[in-house]
This record gives C-alpha cells, structure tokens and sequence, in this order.
C-alpha cells in the first residue's frame, strides 16, 4: 500500500523518519520533533479521509481522548495539528507543499505490541498477566475520565523495551457523561448511547452491545480486555469463525470454549476472572476495570502458588490478603532547609517507626457498611488535595512533567479551572478558607527558596499573596478565621515548635517547643470547632518510634494526650465540627494507613476504611459528613543499567503495586542484589541473583529494612524490628549465614557500612543524630548531631554526610567530606540546587556524589563532582521515578528502583 509519506518529509516542525503502521484510523510514522529534539510517534489521517467529515471527527476525538488523560500505562499525547507536507525532492530541496493534513504527535513507544508477545515470543502467561495489568490500570484512568476506549485488541497495547504497557488508539473512544457514583468506587460513569446502527470496533474482540450497534458504557471495554485474556492465556482467539458476521453471531449467542480445554495449566483464578468479564449481560459482568487490574496484579503476584486444577469458585477477589507495608527506607525528601536534613526524620529517627501491638478497638469495619466512596479524581501524579467547606470543590495539585499546578474541579460537574500554571517549585499544604472563598498553600519563598512560605489564592483563581514565612505544616485556622496554627521546624536545633499568628501573618508566637525524640511531628495541625486546643501529632516518650494525638491549649500551650492510642506512623489530623471527635489517618503494625474516627476526649479509635489501600492526607466538609482522602499505589521494581551505556537495561523484578514494591536496595561483590520488599504485609530483606528467585534474608516474622553492605566483605547490615517493634541493627554472612543481632538499645538503623565491616553508621532513637559503632566491640563515636545521612567513601578513609548550615538565620544544607577518625571536614560543597531526594551514594571513582533527581516529571540518577560544578545526568530513563539505587561492587552497573505512583482522591460518606 502506498504510504502518505516518505522518508524526509516535513509535516510542521516534525521530520518523517520512517514507517511505523498502518490501519482503519490512519497511518503512523517515526518522526523527528525538531523543536524539542525528541522522537515521536507522528499519526496522520491521508489526504482520501480528510474529505469524509465523520473520519475528520474520529481522528480529532482520539487526540482529545488521550490527551485528556494522564497515566503512565497510557501513551501521552503531545499535539494535535493540521499543516501542509514538504516532501524532501532528489535533490534535497523541498518540493511544492501538498495539501493540508491532519496530525497526532504522540510518545513513541519502542518495543511490541501485545500480539506479538502473546503469538510471536510465546511470552509467559504470568508475565502476560503483569502487561495487561498495568494496562487495566490505564483504562481504569480512562473510565474514571468517562472515556471508553471501545476498540481495544492485543495490537493496541504496547509493551515497551523497559517494561511498561501503555494503552493506544482511541480513535474510537466515546466521551460519556460524568454522574456521581451512587454505589461506591466501583460504580464509574454511565454513558450517553451511540448513534443506533452503527456497529464500531474490531470484529473478534466487540462486545455484544457493540455488535447490535447499542449504547456502550465501560463494561464494554471490560468484555474486549477479557477476549485479550483468554487469548493471552490460550494463544487462540475466544470468537473465532470463517466470517466476520458468523463471529459477531458467536459473540451474542455462544460462549468461548473453555479455557482449561486449552491450556490445563490456568490457574482456576484467572479462568473464573475471564468468564466474569466475558459474561453477555453487561450487569453480569465485572463491574470496574480498577477492580480488574487489581484481582490481575494478584493473580500476577500470587501466580506460581495458584493451584491449576483448582474450581472457578477460589478466586483472589474473595480471599484475605494482608497489605504491604508502606514507607521503610521511601520517600528522603529533602526539599526545603527547614525540612532538609529532615530526610532521615522520614527514614529513621521518625522514619523507623512501629507501632506497639495488642491495642483493642472499639469498632470494627462492620460499624460502618453503611459507609460509601466515590471517586473523585485519579492521577497519575496528584501530591495533594482538599475538598471546601461546602463540599462543592476539590481542591488540587497535579503534577505535569515535573512542575505541580493547583487545579480547582467543581464536585458536581466535573469542570476544573486551573488556579495556579504549573511551576517548578513543589506546592502542598492545600486548606480551603472557613468560608471556601480562599485557598491557602506552601510554596517556596521567592527570597529564600529553600524555605515555604504560607500563601494566598482565591478560589476562582487571582493573584497569590504571601501571608506568613517558614512555615512546614498546612495551616489551620481558627474558627473565627483571625488566628492560624501550623508547624515550623528548627533542625539546627533538632527543634519543632508549634506556632499560632494572626490570619494575616501578624503577632507571631511560640505555642509550644519541643527538642529531639519528643518533636511535634511534621503533621498539619487542626484547630478544635471551640477554638480551645488545637490537635497536633506528637511522638511518644516512652516509645520514641510511636505516635499519638494530642491537644493543645490554644491560650497556654498545655498538652493533653487523646487518650492512649499509638500508631506506627500517624499522617493526619482533623477535628469533627461538633468537636466530639477527630478523623485520622494512620497506619498500624505492618499494615498501610487506614482512615479511623477518635473520640475526645476518650480517644477511643475506631477504624473507618479496612482494605489494601494506602491513605494519605484528609480534609472534612463543614457538617463533617463528607471526607476526602488520597489513596496511593506505588509500582517499583528493581532495575540494572550499564554505567558505560544507560540504554542498556535489565528489569529483575515484576511487582505491581503495593505488595512487592522494592524500596531499597543494596549490591553485593557476588553480582546478586538484596532488596527491601513486603510479601504478606510484612516488609523483608530479599536476595536475589540474576538468574534465581528471592530468598528472605531477614528474620522471619519480623519487619526489616535498609539493606547496607559492606562492599570488600560482602557482609550485609540491615535494620529489624524486635518483639516490641523497636528497630535494631542485624548483621549476615555474604552467602547469607549467620544471622546476628548487632545492636541492643533503645532503637537503631544502619545507614551506611564501611567497605570492611569495621564499622557502620547508625541512628539511635534516644540520642538523635548520626553516630559510628567500631565493630566488633560496639564503641560508640558522634559524627554529627543533627538529622542528617552519611556514606563511607570507596576506599573507606572518608564520610560524605549532608549537614545543615546557618547564616544570617537561613538554613542552607551542604554537602561535607569528613575524614572517617574524626576532625574538620576536608571539604564542604553547597548542595545542588536540586537537593537530593533520596539517600545519595559516592560514584565507584570517590570523586562524586551520585543523587536522584526529577526533571519534567522523569527520575534519572546526577553526578555532581566533589570538586564543583554543574550536576549531570549519568541515566536517561523516559518514563518512571526513582525510589533507591546503589552501585554494583566492581562499577560497571547502578541498581535501581523504579516506578510509578497512583493516587485516587475518593469522597466517604455516610461514615458516622
């Protein structure tokens, strides 16, 4: 077939590069954006269909399908366009333009369609499972947005080289209208019919609503992803006849042929999920392709263990599974100076934290089945929201390429206005205003940007303006509106103090100050409907790795404990308006963080969500009947990249989602790697070759993390909890013997080990800051006593630790090198300015720091030399963030984690 076309040719600022397909919805090529410098996937509708109107539509219809949506297994839409074509002539002089054509740039995804995987490489039904798990997610994006693909088939799910599915062509996708769910998550968006008669789709993968040319909702893309299943998991189609209208007739009237006739080896789990999505009715089917993907991901992770002969009626959906735990050894964000060292208050000091078991409850999930969720928003990248009083708005900060912009979307419509561009600078904190005509956020100050300030926006959009400096927690305000508490950080000082100013930033005082193991923790504050006490987030006393809410007197500082109730990591707090209660989110020993209601002043807890999910972040209605609340589904696998060449690339680990994300990593002399990853909600140390399955490391039954190894010795430190959830440092042979408690204190994480073993770095709880234990004997040396992260240097002689510096009272961090005995550093470098975001690491040379860092979204690993300089890129992934990474022993490779991150905002009713 002749191509629309040719190599050289110009469409707009695009270069034609070569031929890429072909098919009913146009022809796609590999071009070159010369303006950005960056290949991608160019899709034009030929000069024949530019005259058909109803083509014309279609093709502008997928653009702004796609383009609406944000995720990472679907591919990104860059620009819709129609231009002329200069064809390049012999003699390399642009010929006369042609006429007109219409135009999608779109990421180009290097690797092979789902077919070929299925048909051509004969890949792994469990490997199969992952791809096309990541692509349900996707949909489920779709879904949530009101789009229905309506053409998905095998060719339309791509894999890429470094592991990702991302869903294509939505050249037929139907915008349908957008009704508040009234049966929780599960029930998405319900569809405005089709034009009656028109039969759209690939014949072999319609849905029987398709094939009558009826009105279609989501569930017809769940019957087309169930023929993809049963065609992955038996190589054969399940509508399959000599003529397209003798399928169409097989897909109304007959089923497929059982799965099991095919291939014996599917798992009974998998068979019964593929009958649910290929059920006639609609109403029969699975109902959510969220649900989908997540009863996939299962099947996926829990795939070797499935019985193959087991009955349809065992199905992953109805089985307990106990979630991972989140948080060990994640999230170092040093962003700000206040927060900077801070990072190790988020992995040990107040990063190792447990919870003490065997505290009763005084409800359980069954109290609240009245209780409903809708969905109000899934993003890719969403770091914050907040819904107003009135319930009527929601508030939030979306992350595009790297740069956050506040959004304020209307509950009930849908429609969203941008408040603020996107920006470089991160945004958090979001509070609406008592009376919902303002909105409050943290934001760099333009004077000293490596500190918040606390900022004011109107709702409907305006100019910001700055209210108070310094300022680390979201604001709360007093029921009045006049006064504002919140948290400010001293980390010089290893200080938090909670403040109270007035609404404009006037009369500024201390609360209440608090040094070391008994900080206020960085939580925001909420301030009671009487205006008496304002709740904060305090750690324990007695157990410096607990948490409990407190309540402050608002007039003398006064701190009350809500009753006795401890959680391992506690993430936020807000009182209910009548003042007899709070709503918290928290998480418990092993498991992730759940939203539960508190009494007051009893603190009797009562837990109000009880699933899989991770939650974070929470904000109450005026009547306090409507709560929204993020849930977070973090995919991280474990990666290796060649330090010569970083294209080079070899994924070790297939996890998909919370259960099995790696989180830490550490390599060892013999090529393999150990890992921190959850199986069975409980977090372990895993050690895996190149070629093999992982093997626990760590104790059983116990919670462990941060894997560190000394490199010359292969002897691999790490920390565990004890019977009381205190951590402590282990110790274990390079081939994974002797296994041996190290430390015996009050609580202890290892952070880095000398390349001998002669020594380690640790945190102790009750004496805050970094210390050196000689090993064997246990002496003890203080390098530094602020919050802050050390590595030992290659060769073992030096120390690279970040460590805070101040000057005319800002707070700068900088980077010291400090001889290993002891003494003045050697040198001292000012961080980049893309302060590290996660623990960083000496290059193999010991002439530089290696950190990880996003830009425009995307997470690659920066070298920055010792000797100063300008920071730059050693990896170049396209798509994912970075959660860990360390270097193989001999340097030719850097372990990596990475992934992606999921939040859904959902809305709870019905609670209390």
């Amino acid at each position: 077939m002749a191509r629309t076309l040719s190599t050289g040719a110009s469409i707009a600022h695009y270069r034609i590069l070569s031929p890429l397909g072909a098919g009913g919805m146009g022809e796609v090529y590999l071009a070159r954006d010369e303006n950005l410098e960056r290949t991608v996937a160019l899709k034009i509708l030929p000069l024949g269909l530019t005259r058909n109107q109803e083509r014309v539509r279609r093709f502008v219809q997928e653009a702004k399908a796609a383009s609406s949506l944000s995720h990472p297994h679907i591919v990104t839409i860059y620009e819709i366009g129609e231009a002329v074509v200069h064809a390049e002539a012999a003699s390399g002089e642009a010929e006369e333009p042609s006429e007109s054509i219409h135009y999608i740039a779109m990421e180009h995804v290097a690797g092979d369609t789902l077919r070929d995987l299925i048909h051509r490489d004969r890949t792994d039904l469990k490997q199969l499972l992952r791809f096309l798990s990541q692509a349900a997610d996707g949909l489920a994006k779709a879904h949530a947005a009101g789009i229905v693909h309506r053409d998905l088939k095998p060719e339309n799910i791509m894999v890429s080289k470094d592991g990702y599915a991302k869903v294509l062509d939505f050249g037929l996708a139907k915008l349908t209208e957008r009704q508040a769910s009234q049966e929780g998550l599960s029930a998405l968006p319900t569809t405005t019919p089709t034009a009656e008669g028109m039969v759209m789709g690939t014949v072999g993968y319609m849905s029987p609503e398709q094939v009558q040319a009826k009105g279609v909702d989501h569930r017809s893309d769940i019957f087309s992803f169930g023929c993809i299943l049963y065609e992955a998991a038996t190589r054969r189609r399940a509508f399959m006849a000599d003529s397209d209208i003798e399928t169409m007739h097989r897909i109304l009237r007959d089923p497929p042929r059982p799965i099991e006739e095919l291939n014996a080896e599917v798992p009974g789990e998998l068979r019964r999920l593929v009958r649910r999505c290929l059920a006639k009715s609609p109403d029969q089917r699975l109902q959510s392709m969220k649900d989908l993907a997540i009863e996939l991901a299962e099947i996926a992770e829990e795939y070797d263990a499935l019985s193959k002969s087991s009955g349809s009626a065992s199905g992953v959906a109805s089985a307990p599974v106990t979630a991972a735990r989140p948080g060990i050894g994640l999230g170092w964000k040093v962003g700000i100076a206040a927060v900077a060292v801070v990072g190790v208050a988020g992995i040990a000091a107040a990063g190792w934290v447990w919870l003490r078991g065997g505290v009763k409850e005084t409800a359980s999930p069954a109290d609240f089945q009245q209780m409903k969720m809708t969905r109000l928003a899934s993003v890719a990248h969403l770091t914050d929201a907040a819904l107003s009083p009135d319930g009527k708005y929601l508030a939030t900060v979306v992350e595009e390429r790297g740069k956050g912009g506040l959004r304020v979307k209307q509950v009930a419509t849908g429609s969203e206005v941008q408040i603020l561009p996107p920006q470089q600078t991160p945004i958090t904190g979001l509070t609406f205003s008592a009376d919902g005509n303002y909105l409050y956020y943290l934001g760099r100050d333009t004077e000293a940007e490596l500190y918040n300030a606390l900022f004011q926006v109107p709702t409907l959009g305006g100019t910001p303006r700055k209210i108070l400096f310094d300022v680390d927690t979201p604001a709360a305000f007093s029921p009045d509106g006049r006064r504002v508490a919140f948290v400010r950080g001293y980390p010089q000082n290893n200080q938090n103090a909670l403040m109270v100013a007035g609404a404009d930033g006037s009369e500024e005082k201390r609360l209440l100050i608090l040094t070391g193991p008994e900080e206020i923790l960085r939580i925001g504050p909420s301030w009671s409907p009487d205006g008496a006490r304002i709740a904060i987030v305090r750690a324990s006393p007695s157990r410096k790795d607990q948490q409990y809410v407190a309540a402050v007197s608002a007039s003398d500082g006064v701190e009350t404990a809500i009753g006795s109730r401890e959680w391992r990591n506690v993430r936020s707090v807000a009182w209910l308006p009548d003042g007899k209660g709070l709503a918290v989110v928290a998480a418990e020993q092993n498991s992730p963080g759940q939203v539960w209601l508190v009494e007051y002043p009893a603190g009797e807890a009562r837990k109000i969500t009880n699933d899989l999910n991770d939650y974070s972040g929470l904000s109450l209605n005026a009547d306090g009947e409507r709560l929204a609340t993020r849930q977070r589904r973090r995919t991280a696998n474990l990666w290796s990249v060649s330090a010569a060449d970083s294209a080079v690339q070899r994924q070790w680990t297939f996890g998909n989602g919370n259960e099995e994300a790696v989180s830490t990593v550490a390599a060892l002399p013999s090529g393999s790697v150990l890992y921190t990853a959850a199986r069975g909600g409980m977090s372990g140390i895993w050690h895996l070759a190149a070629q093999g399955e992982p093997v626990r490391w760590s104790p059983e039954g116990r919670t462990a993390g941060f894997p560190r190894v000394a490199r010359r010795t292969g002897v691999a430190f790490f920390t565990v909890e004890d019977d009381q959830h205190a951590p402590h440092v282990w110790k274990v042979g390079p081939d994974g013997g002797n296994l041996t408690q190290v430390t015996h204190g009050g609580g202890e994480t290892v952070f880095a080990a000398a390349p001998d073993a002669s020594s380690i770095l640790i945190w102790k709880s009750e004496a805050p800051g970094l210390w050196m234990m000689t090993l064997p004997g246990g002496e003890l040396r203080s390098v530094a006593e602020q919050p802050t992260y050390g590595a030992f240097s290659p060769d073992g002689r030096s120390l690279l630790i970040l460590q805070l510096q101040e000057s005319e009272g800002i707070v700068r961090p900088m980077l010291q090198v400090l001889p290993v005995g002891g003494g003045a550093p050697e040198r001292t470098l000012a961080c980049p300015k893309a302060v590290p975001e996660i623990p960083f690491a000496w290059s193999p040379s010991g002439d530089a720091v290696i950190y990880a860092h996003e830009v425009d979204g995307v997470g690659n690993l920066w070298s920055l030399s010792l000797a100063g300089g300008v920071p730059h890129p050693i990896t170049h992934f396209t798509t994912g963030q970075i959660f860990a990474f360390d270097w193989s022993v001999d340097g030719k490779e850097i372990l990596v984690s990475r992934g992606e991150i999921q939040t859904d905002v959902v809305l709870i009713t019905d609670f209390r």
